[in-house]
């Protein structure tokens, strides 16, 4: 039994629920913004099932944009455990991880924008976000598929920028010894 380690898991646990709140909120809200409503509920209140799959596409491309923060989080925790078991790293790698969580979460918003400005300039023709407003699945389900397509071509790049914020421990070198 191993009382640290499940101490870790804990924090383990409640840190993916809390960065999993905080970024279904803030996608849940720039959806909504975008889409032209006050907030979620006066889209699902009006029967709109439009804006509820453009709050799906957000909240889906904001989790693929986000897990390599709790990912990454969660792997120099384990590295930390292994080198050293003092709380104060622990604390420390937390401080840093939510720096880490915290750029994830502005590019995901970026994304989001970016993603639905680029969709609004597919079709000049048409008032997509009006659209959107009045119901039309037809367009939100694109909006939606642009915005987790764009997601999962920028995943890369996002967790190469973020891979340098998490200060991981130096581990002592491996060292060969010749027989003889």
């Amino acid at each position: 039994m191993d009382p640290m380690l499940g101490l870790v898991g804990v924090a383990k646990l409640l840190f993916g629920i809390l960065v999993g709140v905080v970024g279904i909120t803030i996608a849940s809200r720039v959806a909504t913004r975008l889409a032209g409503f006050s907030s979620i509920d006066d889209g699902l209140r009006a029967g709109n099932s439009a804006i509820g799959v453009v709050v799906a596409g957000s909240i889906l491309s904001m989790a693929i944009l986000v897990q390599h923060a709790v990912r990454g989080t969660f792997g120099a925790l384990d590295l930390l455990m292994r080198v050293s078991q003092s709380v104060g790293s622990v604390f420390w790698v937390f401080a840093y991880a939510a720096a880490h969580v915290a750029a994830a979460l502005g590019v995901g918003v970026a994304l989001l924008v970016i993603g639905s400005r680029a969709f609004i300039r597919m079709t000049p023709e048409v008032d997509e976000v009006s659209e959107i407003r009045d119901g039309n699945l037809a367009s939100a389900l694109v909006l939606a598929a642009v915005l987790v397509a764009l997601a999962l071509l920028a995943q890369q790049g996002v967790e190469t920028m973020l891979n340098g914020l998490l200060p991981l421990p130096r581990l002592g070198r491996d060292g060969m010894i010749a027989p003889g």
